[in-house]
Formats: structure tokens, sequence, C-alpha cells
């Protein structure tokens, strides 16, 4: 009898085992998913910003300078990285 619950008992460990490491290998994957997804949005949306801001400036719309524009992008470069940084943080949950 002592033999049949140990034998039991390890396969019940192993099941548990296996269904434990699917679903960490599920939240690794939707991680990393989530990830590319986001820097992908962020490296599309970047140059769209920029030939933005150069089309504002060529077009003579506003009163931008080099300086300016050139700051702008910078800003929006760091728009893009805090936005990222904040989805993934977002996901992970803090």
């Amino acid at each position: 009898m002592d033999l049949l619950m140990y034998i039991l008992t390890v396969l019940i460990d192993i099941v548990v085992g296996v269904f434990v490491a699917i679903g960490i290998v599920i939240a690794v994957v939707l991680v990393l998913a989530i990830i590319v997804i986001a820097l992908a949005f962020e490296i599309i949306m970047l140059p769209i910003t920029i030939i933005a801001f150069l089309l504002y400036y060529l077009a003579g719309i506003g009163s931008l300078d080099w300086w300016t524009t050139i700051s702008l992008w910078f800003v929006e470069a760091g728009e893009s990285v805090v936005s990222f940084i904040q989805s993934i943080g977002a996901f992970l949950g803090f």
C-alpha cells in the first residue's frame, strides 16, 4: 500500500510539474510577444513622427528652426522609449 501511495504521489508531482512548466513557457512567450509588438510599434511610429516634423518644417506652417526640430525629435524618441518601458511595466503589473 505504501509503495502504491508513493508511486501515485510521484505521478501527481510529475503531472503538476509538467503543467507548471507549460505555464511558465506560455508566460515567457507572451511577455516576449508583448515586448516585440511594443518595440515594433515604437520603431514604426518614430520615423513617421520625424517625417511629420520635416513636412511641418518644410511646409513653413510653423516657425520651427532646425534646433527646435532636432530637439523635438529627441523629445519624441524619449517619449517612445518611456512609452515602451511603461507598456512592459503595465503588462508585468508594476
